[in-house]
């Protein structure tokens, strides 16, 4: 009799292993295989996939990036809600679209403090664009607040943008 409760807390263990090691495996490599990323190579990844989908003004990529409880600060000073930059998302895809390339976001010098369910990001966001024939690039400081919901879905929940001026770029460099 105590042969069937072993082997039902093995099976358990068993079970609870795969679930933590198919967890922590975020990707998977060419061949197949699964790749390992810690949180703050999730969370690069994550802002460095976001910025290509905000680029273009994508609603899939700002409803997954946002959480719901949301708090935004632009780099105006201007608070905003989830809520609210979807609708302002989904208003711009109804405009006619801009020549595609002329507008790229990048993020540089990345920094991630992982707090077990949330995470700090801290990073320069790099805007290019091309205004009036003339080439234009913007500097950001962001830092987000990242809570972990589930196993690997983490969700924006507090975002700060500073803009950067351009004389300060350049001591900054």
């Amino acid at each position: 009799m105590k042969k069937i409760p072993q082997a039902v807390a093995m099976i358990l263990l068993v079970s609870a292993l795969s679930a933590t090691d198919a967890a922590a495996q975020s990707s998977v490599r060419k061949d197949g295989g699964p790749v390992r990323m810690d949180t703050a190579q999730l969370l690069e990844q994550k802002v460095r996939d976001f910025l290509v989908g905000a680029g273009k003004n994508d609603p899939a990529a700002h409803d997954a990036f946002w959480a719901d409880d949301l708090i935004y600060t632009g780099s105006s000073g201007a608070v905003k809600t989830k809520q609210e930059i979807m609708k302002s998302v989904r208003e711009s895809g109804m405009q006619p679209a801009k020549d595609a390339g002329k507008e790229t976001y990048t993020a540089e010098d990345v920094k991630v403090h992982d707090y077990g369910d949330y995470a700090v990001v801290n990073f320069r966001l790099v805007r290019n664009a091309e205004e009036n024939g003339k080439p234009m690039v913007n500097h950001y400081r962001n830092t987000g607040i990242f809570r972990r919901d589930g196993a690997q879905d983490w969700r924006v929940i507090a975002w700060q943008a500073t803009k950067v001026e351009p004389e300060k770029q350049a001591a900054a460099k």
